[in-house]
């Protein structure tokens, strides 16, 4: 098990390390993380999902347009 353990642990240092640490979103999602500042933080994971079920969804923040070139663009991206 420790050796389980200790293959999981070098293949997440893997990934830290490929990471682009200049990426704002994931600066914000990382500070979260460490700070526990999520209103679900302290909750079980059920909970937090049926939680997160119950809340009604969030207006947009962008026009139709933006969300379809945002779609166009992650696609085209995903092919690289």
């Amino acid at each position: 098990m420790q050796a389980f353990a200790q293959q999981l642990l070098t293949a997440v240092q893997a990934a830290c390390t490929a990471l682009d640490w200049n990426d704002h979103l994931l600066r914000r999602v990382v500070s979260h993380v460490r700070l526990s500042t999520h209103a679900f933080d302290q909750l079980d994971r059920r909970t937090a999902v049926l939680r997160s079920r119950e809340m009604p969804p969030r207006p947009l923040a962008h026009s139709a347009g933006f969300y379809k070139e945002l779609a166009h663009l992650l696609r085209d991206g995903a092919g690289e």
